[in-house]
C-alpha cells in the first residue's frame, strides 16, 4: 500500500511513525550514503536499478544492439530514465567499461552495492528503524529493472550482497568526518560474545596492522563497536588506493560469524591488480560442485558461470584477499550429462573490466 507520509516528509531522521518510501537515490540522483540520511520508522520501499547478465541480454538481443542507447535496449528498460541514470551513477563509482558485457557486469556490482548501503543503514538504525524492504525481488520478462533475480531467476549481484547484508549477525564499516565506524547489529535472539577482528592488508597480502576486541552484542541490538581513526590505519609511506580493511566477528575456536570489506577511496579510483593470479580446482561430490577459489593479489568482485548449465552459485561477486582460500558451492538446476571442469567455468573480476592497469 502506499505509505504512511507522503513523498517530501522523508527528509528527516525524526520522523515519528509510519512507514515510507524513499527514492531521493534513483529518482533525485541523491548519493548512496544518503540512506543513512533518510530513514524512517519503516523503509517499505526504495531501490535501484541494473541490467540482466549478459546470457539475458543476448537472449533478447543482437550484435547491433549491445549499446544502452539502442532501441531494443530501451524497449526492455522499465524506466524511461534508467539507462542513462545508471550510466551516471556508475560515472561517479567506477570506471566505465568499453566491453558491453562488461558494462552489464559493473551495472550489477553498482546496484549492488547501493542496495547494500540501505540495508546497513537501515539495520543499523534499530530500533528507531524496524524494517526495511526493498524494490523488487524479480521480474515478469527479460528487462532492465530494480530486481535482484531477473525473469530467469538468474541471481544479479545484488541478490547475492542482500542475501550478506540481511545475515542474522552483520558487522560493517562506515567512513566518514575522518573516521571508521564498526558496527554491529543482530537479529537473533541469543546474546553473542564475540571478538573483532581488525586487519589491514595491502593489495598483495601483506598484513600491515590488526587489532582484536571483544564484545557482546544482545539480542535484537545494533550497537558501536569501535570508531577508527582513518590517519592511525593508513600507514605512512602507503597507498591507500591499495589498502582494504578486514573485519571480522569470531567466537573462541576463531570460527568466523561475520566479516565485512572496506576500501578507502572510491572503487573507480582503486589501484587494483592487474594479474592478479586467480586460481581454481573443481570437485564433484555427485549433487553440487565444490570451487576452491585463491588469489595471489587482491582478486575484486570475482564473478562466477557455467555458461552451458543453469544453476545457483552459494556466492558470488566476491572479493578474495591473498592467502585466504574461498569456497563456493555450485548447485545444477537439472541433471549434468557431464563433469563439470574448469575448462567450463567462466570467471570475471573487476579487474578484467578497465582497460589499462599495471
Amino acid at each position: 500500500s502506499s505509505p504512511y507520509y507522503k513523498e517530501g516528509d522523508h527528509a528527516s531522521k525524526n520522523t515519528p511513525a509510519g512507514d515510507i518510501h524513499y527514492w531521493g537515490v534513483w529518482h533525485e540522483q541523491h548519493p548512496f550514503d544518503d540512506f543513512y540520511k533518510y530513514i524512517g520508522r519503516f523503509m517499505s520501499e526504495y531501490g535501484f536499478q541494473s541490467f540482466p547478465e549478459w546470457r539475458t541480454v543476448a537472449s533478447y538481443t543482437i550484435p547491433e544492439d549491445w549499446d544502452i542507447t539502442s532501441e531494443v535496449m530501451a524497449a526492455h528498460q522499465r524506466s524511461g530514465i534508467g539507462n542513462m541514470r545508471i550510466k551516471k551513477y556508475m560515472e561517479d563509482h567506477y570506471q566505465i567499461p568499453e566491453n558491453f558485457a562488461h558494462f552489464l557486469y559493473v551495472g550489477q556490482l553498482l546496484q549492488a552495492e547501493g542496495i547494500r548501503t540501505a540495508i546497513e543503514a537501515h539495520r543499523q538504525a534499530m530500533p528507531y528503524n524496524m524494517g526495511s524492504l526493498y524494490w523488487q525481488l524479480n521480474d515478469c520478462w527479460p528487462v532492465a529493472s530494480w530486481s535482484g533475480m531477473d525473469y530467469f531467476q538468474r541471481w544479479k549481484a545484488m541478490h547475492y550482497f542482500v542475501k550478506a547484508a540481511f545475515s542474522p549477525l552483520l558487522v560493517s564499516v562506515r567512513q566518514h568526518n575522518k573516521h571508521l565506524e564498526i558496527r554491529a547489529v543482530s537479529d537473533k535472539i541469543s546474546t553473542d560474545s564475540l571478538t573483532l577482528k581488525i586487519n589491514l592488508f595491502d593489495f598483495d597480502g601483506n598484513l600491515l596492522q590488526t587489532k582484536e576486541i571483544p564484545f557482546i552484542t544482545p539480542s535484537n541490538t545494533s550497537k558501536e563497536l569501535a570508531i577508527l581513526q582513518l590517519n592511525e590505519w593508513i600507514p605512512k609511506g602507503q597507498n591507500a588506493k591499495r589498502l582494504v580493511l578486514e573485519i571480522l566477528a569470531v567466537d573462541t575456536n576463531n570460527k568466523v560469524h561475520a566479516r565485512d570489506l572496506h576500501y578507502f577511496t572510491p572503487v573507480k579510483e582503486l589501484d587494483l591488480p592487474k594479474n592478479h593470479g586467480l586460481e581454481c580446482t573443481i570437485e564433484n561430490n555427485g549433487l553440487v560442485y565444490i570451487i576452491k577459489l585463491t588469489s595471489a593479489k587482491l582478486a575484486k568482485n570475482v564473478y562466477l558461470d557455467f555458461p552451458e548449465m543453469e544453476g545457483f552459485f552459494s556466492e558470488n561477486y566476491m572479493d578474495i584477499i591473498p592467502g585466504e582460500e574461498l569456497i563456493v558451492y555450485f548447485s545444477p538446476k537439472s541433471l549434468v550429462n557431464k563433469i563439470l571442469t574448469t575448462e567450463d567455468l567462466k570467471i570475471l573480476t573487476l579487474q578484467d573490466t578497465i582497460k589499462t592497469r599495471k
